[in-house]
């Protein structure tokens, strides 16, 4: 198994690269006299309240930590403290439970309503300061991200997944309450969608979105099973 550090080594490096340029370049065209124009310069205000920033500061956080797992795994092979087994178990926790899902919503959520009408996630004025290519890391690359993840790193179904769904009502929560103070505070939402959702029509969307969250949970059991078979289930995710 330890083999296999390697190739999620290379990932997590890959990701942690990828993202980190992205966000510099990113940086970067937020500056000067284009943030004269009111959009961008509200689109760059609400920035942590795009489900997006979430997700890849979530990739980005999973990348870093899962480097110290296989490193220290590489370092002391079969002689492994207690400590650091309970970190990569952790590592596996984090994955199933935040990373898997969080990227699943973002990709399946942005590009249905992309290729239907760009305007209600993202409006043409942001191809003024961001590249299609920016556009690609933030909602397609993220999906090459997990699912290198899933083929090589080892895992099972747990048999309880009670704490991993009330730690995605953690962190559905926690992003619906932010952004409604956002909104309670200045009047926005990060989505021109939800500008446009009136009445039962907004809760519901929500509603749709958290759904969706645990469902992409669930997903990932039967890609799991299919690419490591019958490992021991772990106690819980």
């Amino acid at each position: 198994m330890l083999n296999l550090a390697y190739f999620r080594i290379f990932g997590y490096v890959l990701t942690l690269t990828m993202h980190t340029g992205n966000t510099i370049v990113s940086k970067m065209a937020l500056r000067g006299e284009i943030m004269n124009d009111p959009d961008i310069k509200n689109m760059a205000a609400m920035e942590y309240c795009y489900f997006t920033v979430w997700n890849i500061a979530f990739q980005m956080l999973y990348a870093a930590f899962g480097l110290y797992c296989d490193g220290k795994s590489l370092k002391y092979g079969n002689d492994q403290d207690k400590t650091l087994l309970k970190y990569i178990e952790y590592r596996r926790q984090f994955f199933g439970t935040v990373v898997w899902p969080s990227t699943m919503l973002t990709v399946t959520i942005f590009w249905p309503i992309f290729l239907y009408d760009r305007e209600l996630l993202f409006p043409e004025f942001i191809d003024r300061v961001f590249s299609k290519y920016t556009n690609y890391i933030m909602h397609g690359a993220i999906l090459p991200v997990v699912l290198w993840e899933m083929v090589f790193l080892p895992r099972s179904v747990p048999r309880s997944h009670r704490k991993s769904l009330i730690y995605i009502n953690y962190i559905f929560v926690a992003y619906f309450a932010w952004i409604s103070y956002v909104n309670a505070t200045s009047g926005l939402w990060p989505y021109a969608i939800l500008h446009q959702l009136k009445g039962i029509y907004l809760p519901c969307f929500f509603l749709l979105a958290n759904f969706l969250l645990h469902l992409h949970y669930f997903t990932q059991w039967p890609i799991v099973r299919f690419v490591w078979g019958n490992m021991h289930d772990v106690k819980s995710s």
